[in-house]
C-alpha cells in the first residue's frame, strides 16, 4: 500500500501522477486502487495479452521464470479473464470491462504502437 499512499499524498499536494502498477496481490489491490483515487480525475488503463503471445514473449526475453505468465494473466485481471478476446482491434474503450476505462491488447499491437 506504499506506493497507493505516497500516489494520493502526490495528489493531494496537487500533482498530476501517472502510476505504473501490475496489481500481482490480485483483486483487492485493484480495488483499493479504485476506492483510494475515486475522489480523483483518474483513467486506469487495463495492458492485455493472449496468454499464447505471453509465453512466446516470456521464452523470448529469458530472463523471466518460464510458466509465470501464465500464472500472473489469472491474476493481475481479476474476472477479467477474456478481456483480449473483447479487444479485437488492439485498443476497447467502451466500458465492457468492470475495472478499466480502457484496455490494451498488445498481442495485436506492434513493439512500436
Amino acid at each position: 500500500l506504499g506506493l497507493l499512499k505516497s500516489t494520493v499524498g502526490l495528489l493531494e499536494a496537487g500533482n498530476n501522477v501517472i502510476v505504473d502498477d501490475v496489481c500481482f496481490e490480485g483483486e483487492w489491490q485493484l480495488r483499493a486502487w479504485k476506492q483510494h483515487l475515486s475522489k480523483y480525475p483518474s483513467l486506469f488503463i487495463g495492458i492485455t495479452c493472449d496468454v499464447g503471445v505471453l509465453e512466446e514473449r516470456e521464452q523470448l526475453r529469458q530472463d523471466r521464470m518460464i510458466g509465470s505468465a501464465r500464472i500472473q494473466s489469472k491474476i493481475v485481471h481479476p474476472g477479467e479473464e477474456d478481456l483480449s478476446l473483447r479487444c479485437e482491434s488492439g485498443v476497447m474503450s467502451n466500458n465492457t470491462s468492470q475495472w478499466y476505462d480502457v484496455v490494451i491488447d498488445s498481442s495485436v499491437l506492434d513493439e512500436r504502437e
